[in-house]
């Protein structure tokens, strides 16, 4: 007759733990999943919003003239020119349009230091020839995360341009550089 092992205290004592264990390391499991996959999606969301701020810096500043008055109306145009090719970006890996009240266009004299202005006859007055925007959608639902009770996350992008004479593009004579757009780091 085969004899039958009792459980021991000891053993008895154990059970149950394997579910602890496991619960715990889910926990843990789904947080690593959601920096992953929520950690990517906004790190593409961030690289999409670049592009729209980076393409809005430099349509505004290519409106700006490189020397000379600048009047107020040119300011409105150049704002105007941001926010249009921004809005032809897309974000939320490319499902959702960038809306005029998500882009903001700021202009300064200095891209380090210095007192941004969105205001049109603020900037003619200071002779701003910087463009700086800013794309800052509403917040983006996360997949993973809400399960950590971390529900939304922003995320924004900025760029600044200027319009500079580059000299290896200058033909020989005077007045004969070609004037382009560059962004301003």
């Amino acid at each position: 007759m085969a004899r039958r092992r009792l459980a021991s205290p000891q053993r008895r004592a154990q059970q149950g733990a394997v579910a602890v264990m496991f619960a715990l390391s889910l926990v843990v499991l789904m947080g690593f999943a959601g920096l992953a996959l929520d950690g990517g999606r906004l790190y593409v969301n961030k690289a999409e919003l670049q592009n729209a701020a980076d393409a809005c810096a430099l349509a505004a500043a290519q409106v700006l003239p490189p020397n000379g008055v600048i009047p107020a109306a040119t300011f409105e145009l150049a704002r105007n020119a941001g926010r249009t090719v921004a809005m032809r970006n897309s974000f939320d890996l490319q499902s959702s349009s960038v809306s005029s009240d998500d882009v903001t266009v700021e202009f300064a004299t200095a891209p380090v230091d210095a007192a941004w202005t969105g205001n049109a006859a603020e900037a003619s007055a200071n002779d701003a020839r910087i463009a700086r925007c800013t794309v800052a959608p509403a917040s983006l639902a996360l997949w993973i995360m809400p399960v950590l009770r971390i529900t939304s996350a922003r995320v924004s992008a900025r760029a600044a341009a200027t319009l500079a004479i580059f000299t290896p593009n200058c033909a020989p004579g005077p007045a004969r550089c070609t004037v382009m757009a560059s962004l301003v780091q």
